[in-house]
């Protein structure tokens, strides 16, 4: 078992995102402040759309706290309850609007294996109507 480092001294043995802003707040509310500006601010895409778009990409990355806190904020904004799962099973039969899962296939990619993206994943996304703004 690996011993804890100095930069993890502060946290506990099971720390979540909200427990590493508390212990190293510097630059949190800089970090907070992009982050409503990509959730909240002027995009093509809908605020639910992009709660939905972070539920999923959470879910990936296997962040509990950020997955949570967003689920809850994309079905106070319309999305509903199962549709994380379904993306997760199969992104083509999901129940969401066809124009969304070049998006969420291309954010599938980004998060598994980065390396894997080709210039055919951000096509099919401009394919179906969405600019680089989305």
């Amino acid at each position: 078992m690996r011993s804890r480092t100095r930069a993890t001294a502060r946290l506990p043995k099971r720390p979540d995102l909200a427990d590493v802003f508390r212990a190293y707040p510097l630059g949190v509310a800089e970090l907070l402040a992009y982050h409503d500006a990509l959730l909240r601010g002027d995009s093509p895409l809908s605020v639910g759309e992009r709660e939905l778009i972070a539920v999923f990409v959470s879910s990936l990355n296997a962040c509990g706290f950020c997955f949570g806190a967003h689920r809850i904020i994309a079905e106070r904004f319309g999305v509903q309850p199962d549709v994380v799962e379904h993306l997760l099973t199969d992104i083509d039969r999901a129940p969401i609007p066809a124009r969304l899962k070049p998006i969420f296939k291309l954010l599938a990619k980004l998060t598994r294996a980065p390396a894997s993206v080709e210039a055919a994943d951000r096509e099919a996304v401009f394919a179906a109507g969405w600019n680089e703004r989305a």
